[in-house]
């Protein structure tokens, strides 16, 4: 009887184990067949079942499947998605086909770029600018202003009411030029009002408020001053400063 009843157990266990498969073949978005992918089958219990690698032209085979409903999954590179199938029936004794097509790897985003390095060289020049005038028509520092004044170079100054003089002048001029203004009306602030890039590539129109006392009267005005800076190869120059 016990002789029996081992040979029942066995024949029930080979009945309803090793007797049916999955295959099928791994694509690309093209349609090319994807080799080494990964391919398990795990039943509802949670255990793997059988597991598997696609060959060169994508084809796979689970083998020896119980007949029950698996969840097949395929794990490719990183370059593509890992794709996952619930609910896969196999019937005792038959094979179930299972076709796979993988979806190419979520790219994230690329981060915004920084602002370009000449960008920012361009924003220090600029300020750099800014400092030297500020120092230039706030305390009456002529090397401040005339730094921005190339050996070779001219600049458009305008002081209408102040100095009689104005037209284009080179470094040396220029500095005599203003020397005689701060002589006349002593420099007591400066305040940056406005910054725009005008058409021509590196040249900004800046717009800033004057404040002066007459060393005569000792009478202070506020003037407008408009200047225009050129940026090129991290230096600045001026192109012209008028005053109303």
């Amino acid at each position: 009887m016990k002789r029996i009843m081992i040979l029942f157990a066995a024949i029930l266990f080979f009945s309803v184990s090793a007797s049916a498969q999955i295959e099928g073949r791994v694509t690309d978005a093209k349609g090319k067949g994807v080799s080494k992918v990964t391919i398990t089958a795990t039943g509802a219990d949670g255990t793997v079942a059988s597991t598997t690698t696609t060959d060169e032209d994508g084809e796979y085979a689970l083998d020896e499947l119980a007949a029950g409903t698996y969840k097949v999954t395929a794990k490719a590179t990183a370059a593509f998605q890992p794709v996952i199938r619930e609910n896969v029936d196999v019937v005792e004794d038959e094979t179930t086909t299972l076709d796979i097509a993988l979806d190419a790897a979520l790219v994230e985003p690329a981060p915004r770029p920084t602002p370009k390095s000449a960008d920012t060289a361009q924003s220090k020049v600029l300020d750099t600018a800014m400092s030297s005038l500020e120092r230039g028509f706030g305390s009456g520092d002529v090397e401040a202003i005339v730094a921005g004044i190339g050996a070779d170079e001219k600049v458009m100054l305008e002081f209408p009411g102040l100095v009689d003089q104005r037209g284009s002048f080179g470094r040396d001029q220029a500095a005599y030029l203003l020397d005689g203004l701060f002589n006349k009306v002593g420099p007591t602030g400066f305040e940056r009002v406005s910054v725009r890039a005008v058409r021509a590539e590196g040249q900004y129109e800046i717009g800033a408020r004057w404040t002066c006392e007459d060393t005569t009267t000792k009478r202070r005005s506020d003037r407008d001053l408009y200047i225009t800076l050129r940026l090129k190869d991290e230096k600045w120059s001026i192109v012209s400063i008028r005053s109303r």
